[in-house]
C-alpha cells in the first residue's frame, strides 16, 4: 500500500492550484484579489515540514504579487507558455 504522506506535496500543490484558478475565475475582481492574497499569505509562512517548495512558492508569489494580480481584461489565468514569454 502506498503511504499517503508520499503524495502530500502533490495533493497540497493541487489544492493551491485549484484555489488560484478559482480566484482568477471569480467574476468579482475585488473578491478574487482578496482570495489570491489570502492564499499567498497562507502558503508563504506556516507550512508543514517537508513542504519547503510550497513555502518558497508562497514567498515568490508574494514578491511578484503585482505580476500575479488579477488581470482586468480576462478571467483566465496565464498559462505556463505565456508566462515564460513563448507563445
Amino acid at each position: 500500500m502506498i503511504d499517503a504522506d508520499e503524495h502530500l506535496a502533490v495533493n497540497v500543490a493541487y489544492v493551491i492550484y485549484q484555489k488560484m484558478i478559482a480566484a482568477y475565475a471569480d467574476s468579482n475582481r475585488r473578491r478574487g484579489k482578496k482570495a489570491m492574497t489570502t492564499l499567498i499569505n497562507s502558503i508563504r509562512r506556516g507550512v508543514a515540514a517537508g513542504l519547503e517548495e510550497i513555502a518558497q512558492l508562497g514567498r515568490t508569489l508574494w514578491r511578484r504579487r503585482a505580476a500575479t494580480s488579477l488581470p482586468s481584461s480576462t478571467t483566465t489565468p496565464p498559462t505556463a507558455a505565456s508566462a515564460s514569454g513563448s507563445g
